[in-house]
């Protein structure tokens, strides 16, 4: 497996303007990780911007191992969805542009008093959609379990046979499933090409004389069994989400991911 980092885990200070995608490219270099993982949030698809990104990816040696996008297809309105999709479609062209191999995207979260199938359906076809035009650029688009109509590992492997594209397979986020959380990512690992290695709380434990860091409300060891069954061997996507300081925090989400990969059986 390889190392990487998404810009989401310093999310508090990009969008506090301490730090920008520049610094953070840096900063992913300085802490020794193989790639990033960037999210559309904090930057715009314009070519100029999305060049000088490439050029410092290039300086540094780093590998953009996914592009994160934040949509919904599960809207109500036609011409809202259209919307939803072309603007998606833009991304996909950032994204080849980037040359990452990957996009996130999301299904979507219906609203109140829409029935889960019929914004299922809105979604499938706007996916179809999608996928049909990434894959003539060999692009995977994957789904995350999000919330929404992918709150559940059976509701992803409904969208994954409903799409029915090669190009269409999973982003698991090991943090996101709110219930039976193990048997729900043994069902998604089959079909998972990028992980986000979700950090939400890092405790201090102690091995004899030896100490290190292990995650609070996360069996990482289960989670790394469960991958390598499946013999996952892409990104561990760090997304830290804790309450302490981003660079504390990080830094240390990062020695215990790499101690993780290294003791690979």
């Amino acid at each position: 497996m390889r190392l990487g980092i998404a810009s989401y885990s310093y999310h508090r200070n990009i969008r506090k303007g301490r730090m920008s995608i520049e610094d953070f490219i840096k900063r992913a270099f300085e802490l020794n990780v193989d790639g990033v993982e960037l999210n559309q949030l904090f930057f715009q698809p314009e070519r100029d911007r999305l060049k000088s990104i490439k050029r410092q990816l290039l300086s540094y040696g780093l590998d953009l191992s996914c592009i994160t996008v934040d949509n919904n297809f599960c809207l109500p309105d036609e011409v809202e969805r259209r919307k939803q999709v072309e603007w998606v479609r833009k991304w996909v062209d950032a994204t080849i542009f980037l040359g990452a191999p990957i996009m996130r995207i999301n299904a979507g979260w219906p609203p109140k008093g829409v029935e889960e199938s019929k914004a299922f359906t809105w979604a499938v076809e706007c996916i179809k959609e999608i996928c049909k035009y990434a894959e003539d650029f060999g692009l995977m688009i994957t789904v995350e379990n999000h919330g929404g109509i992918t709150t559940t590992a059976d509701q992803i492997l409904k969208l994954i046979d409903a799409v029915n594209s090669d190009w269409f397979r999973v982003n698991l986020d090991v943090g996101n499933f709110p219930q039976n959380i193990y048997e729900n990512i043994e069902k998604v690992a089959p079909y998972t090409v990028h992980v986000h290695a979700k950090v939400l709380e890092l405790k201090l434990s102690w091995q004899g004389l030896r100490s290190y860091w292990s995650e609070a409300k996360l069996d990482y060891r289960r989670i790394m069994e469960i991958l390598y069954r499946v013999n996952y061997n892409g990104y561990l996507s760090l997304e830290y989400e804790g309450k302490e300081d981003e660079e504390v925090g990080v830094s240390r989400s990062i020695k215990f991911l790499r101690e993780l990969i290294s003791s690979a059986p």
